[in-house]
């Protein structure tokens, strides 16, 4: 249990920094960023074993890397629908 809580918060630590910036990033042609990005929440994804989330996040790391932007923009949306519930359990859990 004690795991399944620290991979949370790694994701929620990852997700504050990075989900708010993924359109400016998009936007701004930031492949690179976009990347790393992405591949960090993958795998803190991976770890709370948010399936969905995680394809989202492998399909954006994989649509910036190949330099797809407007792909890239479609796969922001879903990565930001997929992770919803985790970011939400947060906002409730800490009040």
């Amino acid at each position: 249990m004690e795991l399944l809580r620290e991979s949370r918060e790694l994701f929620l630590d990852d997700s504050r920094e990075f989900l708010p910036q993924l359109d400016k990033l998009v936007a701004c042609g930031e492949t690179r960023e976009l990347e790393k990005g992405a591949y960090h929440l993958k795998g803190a994804l991976a770890n709370l074993g948010a399936i969905a989330a995680q394809s989202c996040a492998a399909l954006l790391e994989k649509a910036a890397r190949d330099g797809e932007l407007s792909q890239a923009e479609e796969f922001v949306v879903l990565l930001r629908k997929e992770s919803e519930p985790i970011v939400s359990e947060d906002t409730t859990t800490s009040s």
